[in-house]
C-alpha cells in the first residue's frame, strides 16, 4: 500500500511538470541544494549539525558557481543559494555555448531580508565565435544569503555558462579611497532618506562620492534613479548639492568636492526616488583631500613676539619684512640724530639773521 502511494505521488509530480511546461534545476554548490523560487523568500538548507551551511565563518571557502548548464525548453531556470560578503561587488557572466537563441532570459536577486532586485532581462543569440557574453554587477550591502535565479524561454533546448565572481568592495574598484571618513552601502527604496553626521576640519576640502552597486533591467520602463543630496554644517547652514538630479548608472558615480569653513559636525541628508523598481543598493563615501588654507586666528595676536624671536615687521608694499631688534635701533638713532642735526642748523641760521638786523633810528 505504502508503495503504492509513492508511486501515485511520484507520477501526479511528473504530470504536473509537463502539464506547466516549466522544467527545474537543482544544483549543489559546496553542500547547498539550490532553491526553486517558490521557496527562495523561506527555506534555508541545513548541515547535520543544524548549523546553517553558508555561514559567515567558512564564506571565505565558499566556491562560486563557475559551469555550464543545460535548460530545456520552453522555459527553465538555474538557480542558486550563495553566501556574498557585505560591501562587495559581485559579477555575473552569462553566454550561450551551444548554437541556439534564447527569446528571454531574467536574473533576478534576492537578498538577506528577501528584497526583490530585477538585475537583468534580455534576448540572448549564439555568437559563432564563443566570445560574447553579458555581465551583470551587483553590490551586496550585507554578509548573508543571497538568492540568485536566472530564468531562460527559449524553443530550443540550450547550454548557457554561468560564471558568479567576488570583485573589489564597492566604489573601491572605480576610486583609490584611503581611509575614508565615511563609507556605508545601503538599500534604497522609492523616497527613502538617509541621515548621517560626520565630524569635519575647518579649512579643509572634501571629496563626497555616491554610487549605484546593483544593476537594473534594461526591460524596465523607466529605470531612472533620482536624488536629492545635502549638507548641513556645524551653524546650521544648508547646503543642496543634488535636487531631483540624476544617480550616474552602474559602474559609474556622482562626485562633488565640498570646502568647509568651520570644524564640527556635519549633517549628510540623502533622499531617493526610484520610479520602476522597489530597491537599489547605494555606496556612499567620504574621504579627506587636502587642507585649503594656512589656519590662524585673525582675533589673536601673532604669538611670535619680538622679545622671543629678536625679530621686527615691517609692512612695505603689502609685504611683511623682518628686521634684526638691533638694525631697528640703529636706524632709529640715526633716523633721530639727522632730525636733530636738522634743528640744530634751523636754529643757528635762524639767530643769526635775527642778530643781523638794523636797529631803527629814532
Amino acid at each position: 500500500m505504502l508503495i503504492l502511494l509513492i508511486s501515485i505521488s511520484v507520477l501526479t509530480i511528473v504530470i504536473v511538470s509537463h502539464a506547466t511546461g516549466y522544467n527545474q534545476n537543482l544544483y549543489i554548490f559546496q553542500g547547498k541544494e539550490n532553491l526553486g523560487s517558490e521557496n527562495l523568500k523561506s527555506k534555508q538548507i541545513h548541515d547535520t549539525d543544524g548549523v546553517p551551511l553558508n555561514n559567515a565563518d567558512d564564506s571565505e571557502d565558499l566556491e562560486l558557481p563557475d559551469k555550464v548548464f543545460t535548460l530545456t525548453a520552453p522555459s527553465d531556470y538555474v538557480t542558486f543559494d550563495l553566501y556574498l560578503k557585505g560591501e562587495y561587488m559581485y559579477h555575473i557572466y552569462i553566454e550561450l555555448v551551444t548554437p541556439h537563441n534564447c527569446s528571454s532570459m531574467k536574473i533576478t536577486v534576492w537578498d538577506t531580508e528577501s528584497r526583490r532586485f530585477d538585475i537583468f532581462e534580455s534576448e540572448m543569440f549564439h555568437d559563432p565565435e564563443f566570445g560574447r557574453y553579458f555581465e551583470i554587477p551587483f553590490g551586496a550591502t550585507e554578509s548573508g544569503n543571497h538568492n540568485i535565479t536566472l530564468t531562460a524561454e527559449s524553443e530550443d533546448n540550450f547550454n548557457l555558462y554561468i560564471k558568479i565572481t567576488q570583485g573589489l568592495k564597492c566604489l573601491y574598484d572605480m576610486l583609490e579611497i584611503k581611509d575614508p571618513i565615511l563609507y556605508k552601502l545601503r538599500c534604497f527604496s522609492d523616497l527613502t532618506t538617509y541621515s548621517r553626521s560626520i565630524q569635519l576640519e575647518t579649512d579643509h576640502m572634501y571629496t563626497f562620492c555616491i554610487a549605484r552597486v546593483s544593476a537594473i533591467s534594461k526591460k524596465i520602463i523607466n529605470e531612472e534613479v533620482r536624488l536629492d543630496y545635502t549638507i548641513t554644517d556645524p551653524e546650521d547652514n544648508v547646503f543642496t548639492i543634488y535636487d531631483h538630479d540624476i544617480l550616474a548608472n552602474i559602474l559609474e558615480y556622482n562626485s562633488f568636492e565640498f570646502g568647509t569653513a568651520m570644524e564640527g559636525t556635519y549633517d549628510i541628508d540623502i533622499t531617493i526616488y526610484l520610479s520602476s523598481v522597489q530597491y537599489v543598493n547605494i555606496a556612499l563615501a567620504v574621504m579627506e583631500d587636502y587642507q585649503i588654507s594656512e589656519i590662524s586666528d585673525v582675533n589673536e595676536t601673532d604669538s611670535k613676539s619680538s622679545e622671543s624671536s629678536g625679530t621686527n615687521e615691517i609692512k612695505l608694499n603689502d609685504e611683511n619684512i623682518k628686521l634684526p631688534q638691533e638694525w631697528l635701533i640703529g636706524s632709529i638713532i640715526f633716523v633721530g640724530s639727522l632730525i636733530g642735526s636738522a634743528f640744530a642748523l634751523l636754529k643757528h641760521y635762524r639767530k643769526e639773521s635775527y642778530i643781523g638786523l638794523p636797529l631803527k633810528q629814532k
